[in-house]
C-alpha cells in the first residue's frame, strides 16, 4: 500500500492538493481504494479514497496508529555542496536510513550560500514515505554559520569528521542509545581553526576510514554507522 502525506491526520475527511494528487494519478488509484497517510510526526492513518478531481482528491480516515519517536537522536550537520543534485541525493539517502535532524553549516570552504528549502523538504517527504520513516527529520530552513551553530547545538556525543589528524574510527566513538551530533565538512575539509574551535566546544575528532570521501558520501557513511550501532 502506498503512502501519502498530509499534515493534519486528526481530521476525518482530508483533501490532498496537487503534489499528492499527481502521485495518485501515477498510481492509477480509484475511488474506494485504501491508502496510508503519514503526517511526519509519527501518525499513520489508513484511509479510503472518496473522490478524485482534476487537481485534488479526498479520503476518509478510518484508522490511526501512533509510532513513538526513537530515544536516540541523530543530528547531522553538513556543509552544503556546490552541486545541488549531490545535496539532494545525500538528503534522500540519509532520510531513508533514518535521521532525527539535519542542519546545513557555512564554513570557510563552503561553496554554496543558498538552498531551495522548499524543494529539499519535498525530497525529505518523498524519502521518508518510501522508506516508511514516520517521523520526518527536523531541518532548519537556514544555512548556519559554523561558530553560531557550535554555540547553539550539542548532544551527548559530539563528533567532527576531520582529515587533519590521527583519530579513532567512527565506530569506536559512537555509543548505543546516545544522542549524537556529527559535523561533516565541505570539499577541502574543515580548516585547522574550525577543527580547534569545535574541540573547544567538546567535539571529538573521528576518522571515516583510510580513503578520502566526498562530503555526501561521508554524510551517508556516518548516518549508516549510527544506524548500525543502534540497531534500528
Amino acid at each position: 500500500m502506498h503512502f501519502f502525506f498530509y499534515p493534519f491526520i486528526s481530521e476525518t475527511l482530508i483533501q490532498f492538493e496537487e503534489d499528492e494528487s499527481m502521485h495518485l494519478k501515477v498510481l492509477r488509484a480509484n475511488e474506494g481504494d485504501e491508502i496510508l497517510v503519514i503526517n511526519g510526526k509519527g501518525d499513520v492513518a489508513k484511509a479510503i479514497i472518496q473522490s478524485i478531481a482534476k487537481r485534488f482528491f479526498t479520503a476518509q480516515i478510518i484508522l490511526i496508529e501512533r509510532h513513538i519517536r526513537r530515544n536516540t537522536g541523530f543530528h547531522l550537520a553538513v556543509a552544503p555542496l556546490k552541486q545541488m543534485d549531490r545535496i539532494e541525493w545525500m538528503l534522500e539517502k540519509v532520510c531513508e536510513l533514518g535521521i532525527e535532524q539535519i542542519s546545513f553549516i557555512e564554513t570557510k570552504r563552503t561553496e554554496r550560500d543558498k538552498l531551495n528549502f522548499e524543494r529539499l523538504n519535498k525530497i525529505v517527504h518523498a524519502a521518508c514515505k518510501q522508506s516508511k520513516n514516520f517521523w520526518f527529520p527536523e531541518m532548519p530552513a537556514v544555512i548556519e554559520r559554523f561558530d553560531t551553530f557550535l554555540n547553539a547545538h550539542e548532544a551527548h556525543t559530539n563528533l567532527i569528521a576531520y582529515c587533519g589528524g590521527e583519530f579513532s574510527g567512527i565506530e569506536q566513538k559512537l555509543r548505543a542509545d546516545s544522542s549524537t551530533l556529527i559535523l561533516i565538512g565541505p570539499e577541502g575539509d574543515f580548516t585547522d581553526e574550525e577543527f580547534n574551535l569545535a574541540t573547544q566546544h567538546g567535539f571529538k575528532g573521528i576518522s571515516l576510514g583510510n580513503t578520502r570521501l566526498r562530503t555526501e558520501t561521508a554524510a551517508i557513511y556516518a548516518t549508516a554507522a549510527f544506524k548500525f550501532v543502534n540497531a534500528y
